[in-house]
């Protein structure tokens, strides 16, 4: 479990940008830490790999630039993220990282470790979380499947800065309707392009040549 104390003394909170989960996850460490700036990098970021390695550093759902892991770890950066487990090991009690097997994206770890322990259960922010958590580990057997790919949808596509601050109940609110819409575009578009597809049986596998 992360101290309290690094969780308080947080002064920027990096995210994965172009993600859902990575949004999310902001979100989530945001509501808590409304006094940190929020940062969105892909990884192949020029500002991304020179980023400075400065304390108060949260890092949810992307890890600082694993060649500099040295510099991170001596400033305290704090990171939780679930895609590589040897990219947080090396950040020792301020690492956490998810299991995809259990659900635990980077938006569900923002939520267990930073948000319910900074400001407690928020019936809009689990949904959130637990959406962000569905999908981003492809939870496809779950009944929520639909509403996780409605959110997704969403957060794929709004800006980061409305997504941090529009309320909760709100971004739910725009993922039944916005984001439904949005994901029954994507999946027209995905029928189209597959019924002209090309099917071969390549390596073992069913391939779909477009």
């Amino acid at each position: 479990m992360l101290p309290i104390e690094a969780l308080k003394s947080r002064t920027t909170i990096l995210t994965h940008a172009g993600c859902a989960d990575g949004a999310a996850a902001a979100m989530l460490a945001a509501a808590a830490l409304p006094h940190c700036e929020v940062r969105a990098f892909l990884y192949d970021d020029p500002k991304y790999l020179n980023l400075p390695a400065t304390p108060g550093i949260l890092a949810v759902d992307i890890t600082p630039p694993a060649g500099r892991a040295a510099e991170f770890v001596a400033v305290g950066t704090v990171v939780l993220d679930h895609h590589r487990r040897s990219l947080v090991e090396p950040y020792g009690d301020l690492g956490v990282f998810g299991e995809n097997a259990s659900g635990e994206s980077g938006a569900w770890l923002a939520y267990r470790e930073v948000f319910l322990r900074l400001h407690g259960h928020s019936h809009d922010y689990d949904r959130i979380a637990a959406l962000s958590a569905i999908y981003d580990t492809w939870r496809t057997e779950s009944p929520e499947w639909r509403n996780a790919c409605h959110l997704a949808a969403l957060l794929q596509t709004a800006p980061l800065a409305w997504c941090l601050s529009a309320p909760a109940y709100y971004v739910l609110q725009q993922a039944s309707d916005l984001g439904a819409a949005l994901h029954a575009a994507k999946e027209a578009d995905a029928a189209k392009i597959a019924a002209g597809a090309v099917h071969r049986r390549i390596g073992g596998r069913n391939v779909a040549i477009v």
